[in-house]
């Protein structure tokens, strides 16, 4: 398919399948003899042929025409002499065709460049930062399953059961938990393509903007269809990240993606003002693909700002809650969730959980160092460590840690 294209630009490019004297591609190649062109008919043909056949003698002797270094031949087929090199001759061109056969053979897939691959963190895909971050997004049903605008909800109904049809629903209930809750991949963003094909002398300065070139063959998965671009300069590479996912916006659309970027990115404040972040993050999964610059870019602005004003319970017990956590340990700003679960859940194991994640990610920290065997060390200590070795805010959570420990002292009093 990439033969045909490239054969196609070049035919377009030089356009002369009326002029038979100068070849344009491997495609228009019939053989001419001195006798065609000593037989004055005295046609429209002839007079063009031979106009054209003589310009470009007089180009190759050095011999400049006023006019040269404009479009000629209107009325027929459009030719540029100047500055693209006029083969005058097929043997001379066909050399230098079929550029693509030459890379890709007579494949048609193109399978990505070696080195590129779409990684997952290798952090957040362990499965005992998994368990902490499901322990930390909680379960609370009013939150999973609230009603959503929008979309149509059933009338709820009751229903007589046994203690086995009861268990089975509660298992049901359980996997549809997980269902809702399950968190979106966190990946390392993806390496740009740079690889370049050919370059076409050619093709300089013929178009002023890219041409994209797609295999849409079916049953082929995004990162195995062939993509290049020709540049007005002639180079032809392959297709970057930006340009593929546009590509295949248009001939493969996504139900709910758009063509263009949604104006909600271009002023996100409006929607920080009303709450609306966990809209932006549902609407960040559909424009964009997890591991793009854009999608690693928005998220972070959301958390961002849900961590600058404290409002982490909007994501709490949501499926972007546990995305959120790991961010902030990741980037060693568990203060202020930490100050919030402390605080507002009054919940000790949590504060707890937070601070092994934290352990877990950045295992040379101080807290990680003195806290070397986290399982068998009580919450309150996790907490207090953290607090004395790599808390920014250490004297607003001493505070907040010193409800936990009057606890146990007024319950042994009582």
């Amino acid at each position: 398919m990439t033969t045909l294209l490239h054969r196609f630009t070049v035919a377009k490019l030089l356009r002369v399948a009326c002029c038979r004297s100068v070849y344009s591609g491997p495609e228009a190649y019939p053989v001419f003899s001195r006798q065609d062109f000593a037989e004055d008919d005295g046609t429209w043909e002839w007079k063009k042929l031979h106009n054209i056949r003589q310009r470009v003698v007089d180009i190759q002797n050095g011999i400049n025409h006023e006019g040269d270094k404009k479009i000629v031949d209107d009325e027929a087929r459009k030719v540029h002499l100047l500055p693209h090199k006029i083969y005058s001759k097929p043997e001379e061109y066909y050399p230098l065709t079929d550029v693509a056969k030459v890379v890709y053979g007579n494949k048609t897939k193109d399978p990505m460049p070696k080195g590129i691959k779409h990684k997952m963190d290798p952090d957040f895909i362990r499965p005992e930062v998994q368990d902490l971050l499901k322990s930390l997004t909680g379960r609370d049903p009013e939150i999973v399953f609230a009603e959503q605008t929008g979309l149509y909800t059933h009338m709820p109904r009751v229903r007589l059961l046994t203690t086995e049809q009861l268990n089975q629903e509660i298992k049901k209930m359980d996997e549809k938990f997980d269902e809702m809750l399950e968190m979106p991949p966190v990946m390392l963003e993806r390496e740009e393509i740079e690889e370049t094909i050919a370059f076409d002398e050619l093709l300089d300065g013929y178009e002023e903007g890219k041409l994209i070139f797609t295999d849409i063959t079916v049953d082929l998965k995004p990162d195995e269809r062939c993509m290049v671009v020709r540049e007005p300069t002639g180079l032809l590479r392959r297709a970057q990240w930006d340009e593929r996912d546009r590509a295949l916006g248009v001939y493969y659309p996504k139900c709910g993606r758009s063509l263009h970027k949604d104006p909600v990115f271009e002023n996100p404040q409006v929607a920080f003002k009303n709450q609306f972040h966990k809209n932006i993050l549902e609407r960040i999964l559909v424009e964009f693909v997890p591991d793009s610059k854009e999608f690693i870019h928005y998220t972070q602005m959301v958390y961002d700002e849900i961590d600058k004003e404290s409002q982490y319970d909007l994501l709490r017990s949501t499926r972007f809650f546990g995305g959120l956590a790991f961010y902030l340990a990741k980037h060693k700003s568990i203060d202020g969730l930490l100050k919030n679960i402390l605080e507002n859940k009054s919940s000790l194991p949590d504060a707890a959980d937070l601070v092994k994640l934290f352990c877990l990610i950045n295992n040379e920290s101080n807290t990680a160092r003195n806290l070397k065997d986290l399982n068998n060390c009580d919450d309150f200590r996790i907490v207090q460590v953290y607090v004395q070795n790599d808390a920014t805010m250490k004297k607003i959570l001493e505070l907040s840690l010193q409800t936990f420990q009057q606890i146990p002292q007024s319950a042994q009093n009582f």
